[in-house]
Order: C-alpha cells, then structure tokens, then sequence
C-alpha cells in the first residue's frame, strides 16, 4: 500500500504543474487559472514575442526559456524543474475542470494507486464540443503522474511517453475533464496544422524515411 503524501499547506496540494508556451497571451491567463490550486506552476516558454511571459508572471516566478526543438524534448525540460513527485501536464490552450482538481486531491491525499494517469479531454471548436471523430475522450500522453516514473520520447509533434528504466508502470484512468479550446478559428486550425504536419514532415527526414 502506497504511503499517501503529507499535505503541506491546506490552500495548496503538493504537486506540481507544468505548462508550454509560445505566444499564448490569448490562451494563458485561462490556464493558469485553473490551476492555482497546486503548490508549484511551472512555465517553459519558447521565447515568446507578445505578453505571454508578462502574464505568468502574475500567477508563478517559475518561467524558464527553452528553445523549440520538439515537444518531447520540451516536456522533459519542463520535468526538470519540477520539486513535487506527482505532476500535472497542461497545455496553454486546456483547462482543469473543478471535478478533475478534486479527483486529483482525493488521489494526493490517499496516496496514488498508479505510476501515471490518462486524463479525458473534451475539446471544442468554434464554441462546440468535438464529441465524435475520435476526438473524444482524446487520451494523449498520461497527463498525471510521477516525475521518477515517466518520461517523453523526444518525438517533435504528438510526443509519446515511457516508463523509465524499461519498467512496466501501472495505468489507470481518471474520470475528471481537462477542457481544451486548440482553434479560435477556421484559419488558426490551418495554420497549426501546417506547423505540425511540416514539424512531423521535418522530423521523417531526418530519420531517412522518404515518401
């Protein structure tokens, strides 16, 4: 049985929370707010040219700059900052529903029965939520888990993840929603996709494969 994890300050639960950021001023503030609840906020900004640092800055002094050079390696980055055993990933365009603060809480407070959990996203465009297309419950990497127990491949888009030291973790899945907001619109959808295709496209070529 897992030794559940002393609480440190009632206001505050002893994690830490991580996000990424490039240009997010539009994005940010929204995120951050929804995770004041965590004792540790963690930013790694890929130097950003709008307000984006301006605005961490009013909710942690924990922003570190990194330069891009892919996803995965980003989130590693980010884990090296972090103080608490258990961490949060939320990207600058997601929110922490009030329910998945709690689950998380009652998880802290008992003691973690997993090494990492997978996180249901419910993602909207154009005020919608996406709820058929595969886009539903959208699980990507494990967005809760314990920073000596996983880490990401260094892929440069769409970063998977591994158990450290070729150990088989233990999986499970919470039922609390990170809400996530990834398009403002029509010609934002576009332009990301151009970003992550062209990024993935790089990244193939690198490795020798031709199409």
């Amino acid at each position: 049985m897992k030794k559940p994890i002393p609480l440190i300050d009632s206001a505050k639960l002893p994690i830490s929370v991580y996000l990424l950021t490039y240009n997010e001023e539009v994005n940010i503030r929204a995120a951050l707010e929804s995770v004041t609840w965590a004792d540790e906020i963690i930013v790694v900004d890929s130097f950003s040219s709008d307000k984006t640092e301006q605005i961490c800055r009013e909710f942690t002094n924990l922003f570190f700059q990194h330069k891009f050079e892919g996803f995965g390696q980003l989130r590693n980055q980010a884990i090296s900052h972090t103080t608490y055993d258990w961490i949060l990933s939320v990207d600058a365009d997601e929110r922490v529903s009030n329910e998945l603060r709690e689950e998380i809480t009652m998880l802290v407070q008992r003691g973690p029965s997993a090494d990492a959990f997978y996180v249901p996203r419910k993602s909207h465009f154009l005020g919608q939520w996406i709820r058929y297309g595969g886009w539903y419950p959208d699980y990507r990497q494990p967005q809760f888990f314990h920073r000596l127990r996983m880490r990401y491949r260094e892929d440069m888009v769409h970063e998977s993840f591994e158990f450290m030291n070729g150990a088989e973790g233990k999986l499970e899945y919470l039922q609390g929603h990170v809400f996530q907001y990834p398009f403002r619109t029509i010609s934002h959808y576009l332009g990301k996709m151009h970003r992550y295709s062209t990024l993935r496209a790089e990244a193939m070529y690198r490795e020798g494969r031709r199409f």
